[in-house]
């Protein structure tokens, strides 16, 4: 608890008190209480001559300094800036074809990683499906011409498919001409790539049997992973990147007309691309001549690094007489730096000369101006003069002086008010005397009162639950007017925020009373009631004040109370929606991401090769396209179901159904679409009639029994069958798999959304969203009904509770023996 200042015996709120008194001489007035007189520079800088010509020199000279300001620095830096501007220009211009052309292999890249063909043939290892992934790469590297080479490797390093480019003539390379390249610097950087992620590799001249390629031939490789439908790695696709076309358009991009030149260089400074051919390849990788831009220009060294945007020109240097601009390209990590160049002494010539005719000029302008001001200031300075001193004197209390100024204008009549101002000052400064005093004693005592009431505020913030808070109010307000009773009452006994606290009872009704009223949010809780006993003197004026501001302070610091727990329950709720958005993205993104990236590979096969497709190949990139197409549908339906759920726009329309028909036309769909062709079982019931929206609950069942049947081994039953039960008014549904059953711990699990159980023997179980379940129970609880999962004779039986449409009505046929489909 904060301890209010005491220094009395009693507890009564006290300080020190200390006044300051003036230094006095004969006459009983002050002789410290004018300011002094400044004299010599201070005196002369300070005076009103040099104030008035400092307002001439600005209202004169702004028109001088501004047009002379722009001449000087807007005209000769718009010079320079064209030529930086046009340096800039030209090296911005090469960075954007640079990263164009990177940017393109990087998505062709990604693309191969993730055909179907490519994944399935990672996931199975079998021989039969190289033959898709080796169509694929011939189709995709007949595309694109500055393709060297496509392969896919294993996740050992062995390559299993490879198409060569040699002569300009695309070759697939047999089994026997395949290598293991595990020790290769690509493949080691490759394996440790994570999904979705591209490696690039350094650019440097190809190599042939140990030595570089003649003529030479610049490569950049760049490698993606491969993953299986789990996720999990399952090795990764390289394509070998001819560069030569790329090196040509940077050659070419340098804008020779403004004498500007392009350089391309490696992360430690060697030359790639240089305009003179000797110093391209410098770089030990490459022809290894030395030739290095850190070396020859030291101080650009010292500026390459910190986080750079790739291809815009963020370092400049100059240096050598060489304007220097320069940007990273390509991928952050690679460290590639695009660099244009042009002569210092080009771009700022011109300014300079510009600039010291500009000086010239504007030194003699400001000399006659000065000259000008400074004669006119000091005829017109002198009266003010005369009034400073005379104010000067009044000031140090001598009331007797008077201003000798013998002028008829608005100034001669300030040096007469100044006068007449003494001869008042003389008079009120006794009488102000005797006040000062009285009052100095009030302001020390409420100042006293004051700080104290400070300190109470900050303990009532630290406070935290609003009995306490009523606790510390009571015990301040006693000490803060000297009460000998206080207590805190609330109008609502019964509110649990607002506990009545006892002490009422304890001031007599004779007592010196005064109370205020608590108030928080706008909505009275309450009063603070102080009390002295009858033999004491009444409160007083300021007594009220303070217990007023304490009732302020306590109804803040209770309304705080309650702000910070309903605060606590939002960020509560906040992080459990959070949660919940990041687990919805993760799974939805996961999901789409394998038929997104197969229409898109395939679309851009057609649109790019359509005319050299035959028949065959097109076929089966259509029932792809298709069986994708229709696997997205069934994503984003399933997503927009739980969105309206969750929105609880989730309403059926309700009506009364025969539930034999629908479950027929259940099992029917699930017939035509199970591709394992899992016998379904139907133990029909008798005609049992529900009240339910047809359309929802056939949604709901479907997904119970396309669920049974993913879970079943391939050849095992579902079983699916009804029954009336008109004792509890409703209709059971049963649906029962022969696959591993769930764990009696994951079976309300199952419901929730994203909740996939993990296989037999390990493993994520079937692919899905994991949404399935989790709309079957919103849709039957929608329709005032339950579901629920135990173990069948063999695998997991789910079990559906519906409202009857009307109980005991007579049933018109027998059930009918089991049906297998």
């Amino acid at each position: 608890m904060v301890e209010l200042p005491a220094n009395n015996p009693d507890g009564r709120i006290a300080t020190p008190e200390t006044t300051r008194q003036p230094t006095q001489q004969g006459g009983g007035r002050p002789v410290d209480s004018a300011p002094a007189t400044r004299s010599g520079l201070g005196a002369r800088f300070s005076s009103l001559r040099w104030k008035l010509a400092a307002v001439f020199v600005a209202l004169a000279l702004p028109p001088l300094v501004i047009a002379a300001g722009y001449l000087y620095y807007e005209l000769p830096r718009s010079l320079e800036e064209d030529a930086r501007v046009e340096l800039s220009s030209d090296q911005r211009g090469a960075a954007s074809v640079f990263e164009r052309h990177i940017a393109g292999v990087e998505a062709d890249t990604t693309i191969l990683a993730e055909l179907p063909a490519v994944r399935r043939y990672a996931a199975s290892g079998e021989a039969a499906q190289a033959g898709d992934v080796e169509a694929d790469f011939l189709l995709f590297a007949g595309a694109h011409a500055n393709y060297l080479q496509v392969r896919y490797i294993d996740q050992t390093g062995h390559e299993r498919v490879r198409v060569d480019r040699r002569d300009g003539v695309l070759i697939a390379l047999p089994e026997a001409g395949l290598q293991d390249k595990s020790g290769r610097y690509y493949v080691e950087a490759a394996s440790q790539l994570s999904p979705g992620e591209i490696y690039v590799s350094p650019l440097d001249l190809n190599r042939e049997r140990g030595g570089i390629q003649e003529p030479h031939v610049p490569v950049i490789r760049f490698a993606a992973p491969v993953t299986d439908d789990d996720g999990a790695p399952a090795g990764f696709v390289i394509v070998n990147l001819d560069a030569s076309s790329l090196v040509s358009e940077l050659r070419a991009a340098g804008g020779a007309e403004s004498d500007t030149d392009l350089m391309l260089v490696d992360e430690a400074g060697y030359y790639l691309v240089h305009p003179d051919p000797a110093r391209s390849w410098s770089g030990p990788r490459d022809l290894n001549t030395g030739w290095n831009l850190f070396e020859e220009v030291p101080e650009f060294a010292a500026l390459v690094g910190g986080d750079r945007t790739p291809g815009e020109a963020q370092l400049e240097l100059r240096a050598s007489d060489q304007q220097l601009v320069a940007g990273e390209v390509g991928p952050p990590d690679r460290g590639w730096l695009l660099v244009a160049s042009a002569p210092e002494s080009a771009i700022l010539a011109p300014a300079r000369t510009l600039r010291v005719q500009l000086l010239l000029v504007f030194g003699a302008m400001t000399a006659v101006g000065l000259g000008v001001i400074w004669f006119a200031t000091g005829r017109l300075s002198r009266p003010a003069r005369l009034l400073r001193e005379g104010a000067v004197q009044i000031g140090r209390g001598d009331f007797e002086h008077r201003i000798d100024l013998p002028s008829s204008d608005e100034l001669g009549d300030v040096a007469h008010a100044f006068d007449q101002m003494a001869e008042q000052l003389e008079d009120s400064y006794r009488t102000l005397e005797g006040r000062v005093a009285e009052r100095t004693h009030d302001l020390q005592d409420r100042d006293r009162k004051l700080r104290g009431l400070n300190e109470i505020g900050m303990g009532l913030v630290t406070a935290g639950a609003v009995d306490e808070i009523a606790t510390r109010a009571a015990d301040y307000a006693r000490r803060l007017t000297d009460a000998d009773h206080a207590v805190v009452v609330f109008d609502d006994p019964d509110h649990p925020s607002t506990p009545r606290l006892p002490g009422a009872e304890r001031i007599p009704e004779s007592a010196h009373q005064i109370a205020d009223a608590v108030s928080g949010g706008g909505v009275r809780l309450g009063e603070i009631r102080v009390a002295r006993s009858p033999d004491r003197a009444d409160f007083q004026p300021v007594d009220r004040e303070l217990l007023e501001t304490l009732a302020n302070q306590v109804g803040v610091a209770i309304e705080n109370a309650k702000l910070h727990a309903r605060e606590r329950e939002t960020v509560t709720r906040l992080e459990e929606l959070n949660q919940a958005k990041t687990d919805f993205v993760s799974t939805v993104s996961h999901q789409l991401r394998s038929p997104v990236a197969a229409l898109r590979g395939y679309t851009e096969i057609i649109n790019a090769h359509g005319d050299t497709i035959d028949d065959a190949q097109r076929d089966r990139i259509l029932d792809v396209i298709a069986a994708e197409t229709e696997h997205l549908t069934e994503l984003v339906e399933d997503v927009l179901r739980v969105s309206r759920i969750d929105a609880g726009r989730l309403v059926p329309e309700s009506r009364p159904a025969l539930l034999g028909p629908l479950i027929d036309e259940v099992v029917g769909e699930v017939a035509r679409i199970d591709e394992d062709a899992h016998p379904i079982i139907l133990e029909r019931g008798e005609p049992t009639l529900v009240v339910a929206d047809p359309m929802l609950l056939k949604q709901a069942l479907l997904n119970l029994v396309d669920n049974a049947a993913k879970y079943s081994p391939p050849g095992g039953a579902v079983h699916v069958g009804w029954e009336a039960d008109p004792d509890a008014e409703v209709a059971v549904i049963t649906v029962e798999d022969e696959g591993p059953g769930i764990p009696e711990s994951d079976r309300e699990r199952v419901f929730e959304r994203f909740v996939r159980l993990a296989a037999p023997g390990g493993g994520t179980g079937p692919s899905g969203t994991g949404l399935g379940l989790y709309i079957t129970r919103s849709v039957v609880e929608a329709h005032g009904g339950s579901i629920g999962v135990d173990r069948g004779a063999i695998g997991a039986r789910f079990t559906i509770r519906l409202p009857l449409a009307s109980v005991g009505a007579e049933r018109s046929a027998s059930p009918s023996p089991p049906v297998t489909t």
